[in-house]
């Protein structure tokens, strides 16, 4: 009989720790930024300037990143491995973008475009936020000043399309990913194109 693989194991139980501290470190870091929301509150009606007023519009809008960034790395924590269950893609790649957002060098944009009523999709969803992420850190130095990433709806469930890649970026993970769960590839070279199943229950 084959052994655990005591490296996939330790991965297995850190996954767990990871998630069973997200909702105490969400609860936190709410507590957190409620201060800072109400401190800018203050700050803005005590303002005695313009340039008063200007400082805690930043601070409310760093306070607002800082709580999307936040939410965004405790979605991704919490997700268990395996994680294949039927899901909205628009709103799942909506939650992961401000990881996107970190993952990219200065002077390259992310834009997401999302098709209204796409079906549910069945992926390894955390297996695609990992290789998602992986190769955009990866190749961040040669990505092109705009990535874009598109979802569109199609026979098969919906495409998921990425603009911006090197045309010889390493995306044979993103693609296991989408075969895995009985995807495919529809295009390769200056942008990916995978086929995403939809959800057949």
């Amino acid at each position: 009989m084959a052994m655990d693989d005591p490296f996939d194991t330790q991965k297995a139980r850190r996954q767990e720790l990871l998630a069973a501290l997200g909702p105490a470190v969400q609860h936190a870091a709410n507590n957190m930024l409620t201060v800072l929301g109400g401190t800018a509150d203050i700050l803005r009606r005590t303002a005695a300037d313009e340039a008063g007023a200007k400082r805690a519009d930043r601070v409310t809008d760093a306070t607002r990143r800082l709580e999307t960034l936040i939410r965004a790395y405790v979605t991704l924590a919490r997700r268990p491995v395996p994680d294949d269950e039927p899901a909205d893609a628009a709103q799942l790649l909506g939650r992961l973008a401000p990881l996107i957002e970190l993952s990219l060098p200065r002077g390259t944009r992310l834009e997401l475009e999302t098709a209204p009523d796409l079906p549910r999709l069945r992926l390894e969803w955390a297996a695609l936020d990992a290789a998602l992420l992986t190769m955009l850190r990866d190749e961040a130095p040669r990505l092109k000043p705009l990535l874009r990433l598109v979802l569109q709806p199609s026979p098969e469930g919906a495409t998921l399309r990425i603009e911006g890649l090197p045309d010889d970026a390493a995306m044979d993970t993103l693609e296991a990913v989408a075969l895995r769960a009985g995807g495919r590839v529809a295009e390769r070279g200056p942008h990916l194109v995978l086929v995403l199943p939809k959800d057949a229950g």
